[in-house]
């Protein structure tokens, strides 16, 4: 049997974070698509497509990447209800990023417009913790959001 491409793993509704595992992703694009569509799926953007051209602006303007196989793309966004959190692990095929390097993990960040200062924290915190590259190598393999909010709690 063949392999799914993309593995949605489930949320609870009040999780700022979500997990997907990308079995075979191609590229940047593939992505960022991929992540304007889990939100539009889980009924958190009305705009697809104008979600992915958050995205998409900020990698165009700088490389997202925080070390060299890993990248943390963010955008603050009015299309968006609330403000999600998205690890997608690419380690089982190395995904082309925006500058031609590759990546094994992705984590979006994608901040609501207006998003609460308790809120903004907490995902400071996260993002805090992904500043150890000890941390990000933990991440790869998770097949669980409960493995990966306690990574990151």
């Amino acid at each position: 049997m063949k392999e799914k491409k993309f593995q949605f793993i489930e949320k609870p509704k009040d999780s700022l974070l979500s997990l997907i595992i990308a079995n075979r992703p191609t590229c940047y694009a593939e992505l960022i698509k991929l992540a304007a569509r889990f939100e539009f799926l889980h009924g958190n953007c009305d705009s697809e497509d104008e979600l992915t051209q958050d995205l998409e602006k900020r990698d165009q303007r700088s490389d997202t990447r925080i070390f060299e196989d890993f990248a943390l793309p963010h955008c603050e966004t009015k299309y968006v209800d609330h403000s999600d959190l998205i690890f997608i692990d690419c380690s089982k095929k190395i995904c082309k990023w925006f500058y031609g390097d590759s990546v094994k993990g992705v984590f979006f960040i994608i901040l609501k417009s207006n998003e609460s200062l308790e809120n903004k924290k907490r995902i400071q915190r996260y993002v805090t913790k992904l500043a150890n590259y000890q941390t990000i190598l933990k991440l790869y393999g998770l097949n669980s959001l409960e493995d990966l909010e306690k990574m990151l709690n």
